[in-house]
């Protein structure tokens, strides 16, 4: 892939990744949360989280993202995290991998 111009935005571990995406998302910062991503789905999800916030509904994911666990190691590079709706059933995952860089990018949410 081309070089990432924002190679070293994320954490060191998916959970502080997680944490700055959602207070990005808590300030309405739609700018700086998608430089959280990988860039090959930088605009597909910038153009999902504008959707979002147009339909005031940006806040429903950030409760979802607060209440995250249940992570697992998917391999060295790869983390996955699922959310549960109310009823507590897998309702989505989050993706995440670590870049060369050692820092962890979102691949989908």
């Amino acid at each position: 892939s081309e070089k990432d111009e924002f190679y070293n935005f994320g954490g060191k571990t998916p959970q502080e990744t997680i944490s700055f995406f959602v207070t990005a998302l808590e300030k309405n910062n739609l700018v700086l949360a998608v430089k959280y991503f990988v860039p090959e789905v930088r605009e597909k999800e910038s153009e999902g989280l504008t959707k979002l916030k147009d339909a005031n509904i940006l806040g429903d994911l950030i409760t979802d993202l607060k209440t995250l666990k249940n992570g697992q190691t998917v391999d060295k590079a790869h983390y996955l995290f699922k959310v549960f709706d109310e009823t507590g059933q897998a309702a989505a995952e989050v993706e995440l991998f670590k870049n060369k860089s050692g820092f962890w990018k979102l691949l989908a949410l």
